[in-house]
């Protein structure tokens, strides 16, 4: 009988912080990368470490915020703090410490959404203005799309570029 030793290299560290802007993103591969002025080389961020932070997927040029750790295959993303999302015109997508959000709820209505495009509108109750509802509102409230006309329960927040839904409530609690 012969016996095989194996010796393990100690991995165990501490997390680093750094801040950096995401190079590139694919959902469908479930990860990316993020680049910083401090490193030659590129920081893996898989897509289990965004939905740690409550989040799926991350825009390109985004400013991120995070602590990461050296392993044998590089660096790589452990946590992420904030991140500054970019639109794809390259402006700043504010993010909630930069929103007006009401504290109250309203009753809604949708009045179309499209999820290939990500977003629609919605028909608050005593409100003229359609408020833009995105994808990222559905997602935190668990849902994966909204059909026309169905009854919700939401919090807006007003943006630069107009009012949107910023929370789907449960009509339960609120």
């Amino acid at each position: 009988m012969r016996t095989i030793s194996v010796e393990f290299e100690d991995v165990a560290q501490e997390d680093q912080y750094a801040v950096g802007r995401v190079k590139w993103f694919d959902n469908s591969k479930g990860y990316g990368f993020v680049i910083c002025a401090d490193f030659d080389s590129e920081i893996l961020l898989h897509q289990n470490t965004l939905r740690n932070f409550r989040t799926e997927t991350v825009v390109e040029g985004s400013y991120i915020e995070f602590l990461y750790q050296t392993s044998g295959k590089g660096l790589r993303v452990s946590e992420v703090l904030s991140i500054e999302n970019i639109n794809a015109s390259g402006k700043e997508v504010k993010t909630d410490e930069q929103l007006e959000v009401c504290p109250e709820v309203f009753p809604a209505r949708v009045k179309w959404y499209d999820p290939t495009k990500g977003f629609g509108f919605v028909n608050c109750f005593a409100m003229t203005e359609d408020i833009f509802i995105g994808a990222d509102a559905l997602k935190s409230a668990g849902f994966t799309a909204v059909s026309a006309g169905q009854a919700l329960c939401v919090r807006i927040a007003r943006t630069a570029s107009g009012k949107r839904v910023y929370q789907i409530c449960d009509w339960s609690t609120e």
